[in-house]
């Protein structure tokens, strides 16, 4: 249930997605085509708070691509003219840029995945919750 502090339910941005993304459900829902690899970024409509917790549900999944969902913080403002077709390696290697790919296990139909970034030490640090499983990564 949603707090006093709640800022409400985060929506995809539509003006910073790739072109293989279709947003619906007025930007909760984002699907993506599967004919290409490629061109399926989706950032948030706004900026994600330092221990916010992030809740995504995965309603379908394809199995003509190795890999799966990859989730990624940055401190750079995304410009529409400028996304990459691919978040790995090109966000992945780009600095101010933190990309995590999620374990394909964790992404099966129905399951809930929690996210949030924290820091400690000046280490980022992305922690990931979904079927009873708590992932840590770390970045320097």
């Amino acid at each position: 249930m949603c707090g006093s502090r709640c800022l409400g339910p985060m929506t995809f941005s539509v003006d910073l997605t790739g072109q293989h993304v279709t947003l619906s459900q007025e930007g909760q829902l984002a699907s993506r085509e599967t004919s290409s690899s490629m061109n399926g970024l989706a950032f948030l409509s706004r900026t994600v708070k330092v221990d916010e917790k992030l809740c995504i549900r995965i309603e379908d999944r394809t199995s003509l691509w190795d890999g799966a969902l990859r989730v990624g913080f940055t401190n750079i403002c995304p410009q529409r003219n400028s996304l990459p077709p691919a978040s790995i390696p090109d966000l992945g290697n780009t600095r101010g840029y933190c990309v995590v790919p999620v374990p394909e296990d964790l992404c099966r139909c129905g399951v809930q995945l929690q996210f949030w970034i924290n820091y400690a030490g000046g280490t980022l640090i992305v922690l990931v919750w979904g079927s009873r499983r708590l992932l840590l990564l770390l970045f320097a």
